[in-house]
């Protein structure tokens, strides 16, 4: 986490991190442009949100993804590879291995923030998961089949 917020330090954006139950937030030393806090509703603030650098977990990549952000993903474990190889494979952000220093997270980060593709791949699918209707939708569905 320290490496990603040395990384957003880095970059010309504001910059908020969620730290999650295990971290405390005042461990992290974050840069002037960086909030470090230990949760935020995703609703809160995907929706001004330009880039989610993540380590690829399922939820926050359907929010980044459902809300149209770019991702760059760095992945530790579990479903975590497949899911940023994923967003990869889609065109809606890139994969770092997870020793990536902060210099490779902001050269990333800057690649992603300047070519308009990643934007544009992330928006279809926010489209294509839109689609979907929801968990309303869903249960309709799971009840048609009861």
């Amino acid at each position: 986490m320290q490496r990603c917020v040395d990384a957003g330090a880095q970059l010309p954006v504001n910059a908020i991190v969620t730290a999650g139950p295990s971290i405390d937030p005042t461990s992290v030393t974050a840069g002037t442009n960086t909030q470090v806090v230990r949760y935020v509703p995703h609703t809160q603030i995907l929706s001004s949100a330009t880039l989610v650098i993540t380590h690829a977990g399922a939820g926050t990549t359907m929010a980044a993804l459902g809300h149209g952000v770019p991702l760059l993903c760095t992945p530790m474990g579990r479903d975590q590879f497949f899911n940023a190889e994923q967003v990869q494979t889609l065109g809606a952000g890139r994969m770092l291995l997870p020793d990536a220093d902060s210099d490779a997270i902001a050269l990333a980060a800057k690649d992603i923030l300047a070519d308009s593709r990643f934007a544009a791949e992330a928006k279809r699918m926010a489209d294509a998961i839109g689609g979907y209707g929801g968990a309303a939708r869903a249960a309709v569905a799971l009840e048609a089949l009861a």
